[in-house]
C-alpha cells in the first residue's frame, strides 16, 4: 500500500508539471533593432588662428620682468557650447 501511494503521487506531481508546462509554457523571446545615438558635450574648440601675443614683444619693445603678457587666438566650437 506504501509502494503505491509514492507510485501514485510522483505520477500525479508529474501530470500536473506537465499540465502546467502546457498551459504556460516557456516565454517566447523577440528582439529587435535597437537604435541609440550619443551627443557627446563640451567638445574641444578648434583654434583657426594664433594664439599669439596680443601686443608683441619685439627686441625694440621687450616686455618687462614681471610685465603682463597676454595671449589672443581664434576659435570656432563645432557644438556651440562655448
Amino acid at each position: 500500500m506504501k509502494k503505491f501511494f509514492i507510485v501514485s503521487s510522483v505520477i500525479i506531481i508529474g501530470i500536473i508539471f506537465a499540465i502546467n508546462f502546457l498551459i504556460y509554457k516557456e516565454p517566447k523571446v523577440e528582439a529587435d533593432s535597437a537604435t541609440t545615438s550619443v551627443q557627446i558635450q563640451n567638445v574641444v574648440p578648434a583654434i583657426t588662428a594664433g594664439p599669439a601675443e596680443s601686443t608683441a614683444s619685439t627686441a625694440a619693445a621687450p616686455t618687462a620682468i614681471g610685465g603682463t603678457v597676454t595671449f589672443q587666438a581664434t576659435a570656432t566650437d563645432a557644438n556651440t557650447d562655448q
